[in-house]
């Protein structure tokens, strides 16, 4: 089933902003779109609509790869079965694939620039979060260096598109 997205770009109510698509000519649906903490920051106006989505392009290829967090308990990771994890030819080239963008992030800005882009994109950190954890002056200029890092994301997406 083919969803169409409605003209009127975004719906803000108490819970939370949503967007209006719909399924058919008589049915419609509410889709939640400020999960995430980069969705928050396009809907303020923060990243751009193609930062965003150099961002979601980056987040399912950490997904594919499975470097992107796992479902924790309150006893720590849930293991299941003792044999060792079987990692398939699309997770392989994945990883590949996201060591090459992240070494060109790292040649073209540094080291500081693809950490603030990774923590919000795959971890979901906010700016806030970071300079609580690492300092520096991650709140003062971290939005500048997400940018940067998205921006140069933009240029070597096209190279490995197929890969997701």
């Amino acid at each position: 089933m083919s969803t169409k997205k409605s003209k009127d770009k975004f719906v803000h109510t108490p819970s939370g902003v949503m967007r209006v698509e719909w399924a058919d000519k008589t049915k419609s649906r509410m889709r939640r779109v400020d999960q995430r903490t980069i969705d928050r920051y396009m809907l303020d106006g923060k990243v751009t609509i193609a930062q965003h989505g150099a961002a979601n392009w980056y987040y399912n290829l950490a997904l594919m790869a499975q470097a992107s967090p796992h479902v924790v308990s309150q006893i720590g990771k849930m293991r299941v079965g003792t044999s060792k994890p079987v990692i398939s030819n699309k997770q392989a080239e994945a990883r590949l694939v996201l060591g090459k963008v992240e070494d060109f992030i790292k040649s073209k800005t540094s080291p500081d620039y693809l950490s603030v882009m990774r923590n919000v994109v795959v971890y979901d950190e906010s700016m806030r979060e970071q300079q609580k954890k690492y300092g520096g002056g991650v709140r003062r200029h971290g939005l500048v260096m997400l940018r940067d890092a998205l921006n140069e994301l933009e240029k070597v997406m096209g190279k490995y598109a197929r890969y997701i």
